[in-house]
């Protein structure tokens, strides 16, 4: 089944498609990496000419732990050449832990995550229908004393 996915998703990034350079729909795989590593699944819609929904549903792995979670974020866009942006927005994030072991908690932890998030990030329109986005994403729980700092890399399919 994964295996199935990860050849549509391929080819969907390197079909030819014409399109316009800033896309009003993406749907993308975004790679984690820093305090929580993992993956999420990520659609992109351009809500106004400046504004972008962001929604990902994905898990996460913090030392022993899987968490799944979903977050959606509403990104300002700042265009700076006609095929890279800057973007930055507000966002939340919740989800559920299992079964954390760690020594900042003293405890095994499980539970919800409710996250208050933000997205800094740049993005690149390549000629074809893909756009690759690089974003740092803090993030500072509302339910317990936790905070995340995570780099994201994600790569979509852009299509209208």
């Amino acid at each position: 089944m994964i295996k199935a996915i990860k050849i549509i998703i391929l080819a969907l990034l390197l079909s030819q498609v014409t399109f316009s350079q800033i896309s009003e729909k993406a749907i993308g795989i975004n790679l984690i990496a820093g305090t929580i590593m993992g993956m999420e699944v990520c659609y992109q819609d351009k809500i106004t000419d400046r504004g972008l929904a962001d929604i990902k549903l994905g898990y996460g792995k913090m030392n022993t732990t899987v968490n799944l979670r979903a977050s959606a974020n509403y990104d300002f866009i700042i265009p700076y050449e006609a095929d890279l942006n800057f973007y930055i927005g507000p966002g939340i994030t919740a989800g559920y832990y299992y079964g954390i072991n760690n020594a900042e908690f003293e405890t095994s932890y499980s539970g919800a995550i409710l996250n208050l998030t933000a997205n800094i990030g740049a993005e690149y329109y390549f000629q074809i229908p893909l756009k690759v986005a690089f974003v740092i994403k803090p993030e500072a729980s509302l339910i317990r004393k936790s905070e995340q700092l995570t780099g994201q890399l994600l790569f979509s399919y852009c299509f209208h």
